[in-house]
């Protein structure tokens, strides 16, 4: 159980950055709303974004910002702080700050954490994304192609069922239209190249759609992307015998993955870290 539901929240998490990663409502049918949306993303090249994540006991949350010009590589960087408390096991609150350079990686990794090689003066971490990405099965170029916000909502085309609208939704002062589908999660694997059945610890999971939220503003910018997991983390609790055998006090009844989009067309200006802060190690847990 404890490694589907790191699988599912990894996953939660890539979509997440590959957003940043969309009755009344201006548009009626997905097709309509995804060519309107990802024609005004296309025009910006880039954006700032908050990210929240929650798995129950697992809290996390973040900023950062990405470009996504034509025909260069994209450049992206996002902080993380991992609130683990309620899990026990000496876990607190932990740091991560990533940087994303074409295909390197750069990840900065907390010198406490638990069973990782610990060097104060050289917390970064040099990878790439095929690395980085083996252990989730997601094709690279898939992965890059969703840098731009646009291109992931495209996605909806295929997966996603839209169901109901809600107008004059009000996100961070913005008013916006709130648009909900019903998303297939295992054909948005598939757009990332991979599938549910390529990951061992969700192969044997039922799980039918996920609701996805997508809040558009007056432009058809996405202004926030909301996907909930609890039909994820449900189906995921079901294959491993039930809530009946996570430890007293704990629960996994709120379950969510979202993105904020705060601002568009800023400037991303993103460096590697200094050479002599870069672990001369493997990054712990990549490519497998």
């Amino acid at each position: 159980m404890r490694k589907a539901l790191i699988t599912a929240g990894g996953l939660a998490l890539t979509l997440i950055m590959g957003g940043c990663g969309v009755g009344d409502g201006k548009y009626q049918d997905t097709a309509s709303l995804v060519r309107a949306a990802s024609a005004s993303t296309a025009k910006e090249k880039s954006v700032a974004f908050t990210v929240s994540m929650r798995l129950g006991p697992i809290a996390m949350t973040g900023e950062g910002a990405s470009s996504y010009a034509d025909g260069e590589d994209p450049r992206s960087w996002v902080t993380m702080t991992f609130d683990m408390s309620s899990v026990g096991m000496g876990l607190g609150t932990m740091e991560f700050e990533g940087r994303q350079l074409g295909d390197d990686f750069y990840l900065r990794m907390p010198t406490d954490l638990p069973g990782l090689p610990s060097d104060p003066d050289r917390p970064w971490y040099k990878t790439s994304l095929p690395e980085l990405l083996s252990s989730t099965g997601i094709n690279v170029d898939q992965y890059l192609k969703s840098s731009d916000p646009g291109t992931m909502l495209d996605m909806l085309k295929e997966s996603g069922e839209l169901v109901d609208t809600e107008t004059g939704v009000s996100i961070g002062g913005r008013t916006t239209t709130k648009y909900t589908f019903e998303v297939d999660f295992d054909e948005v694997m598939k757009n990332f190249g991979t599938s549910m059945q390529d990951l061992p610890a969700l192969a044997e999971v039922d799980l039918d759609a996920v609701p996805v939220d997508v809040y558009l503003d007056e432009r058809d910018l996405p202004v926030r992307l909301n996907v909930d997991m609890r039909e994820v983390v449900d189906a995921i609790m079901d294959s491993a015998g039930g809530q009946q055998n996570l430890p007293p006090g704990m629960s996994f009844d709120e379950a969510y993955a979202r993105t904020d989009f705060t601002e568009w067309g800023v400037e991303v200006d993103v460096e590697p870290p200094p050479a002599d802060q870069i672990s001369d190690q493997p990054l712990p847990g990549a490519g497998g």
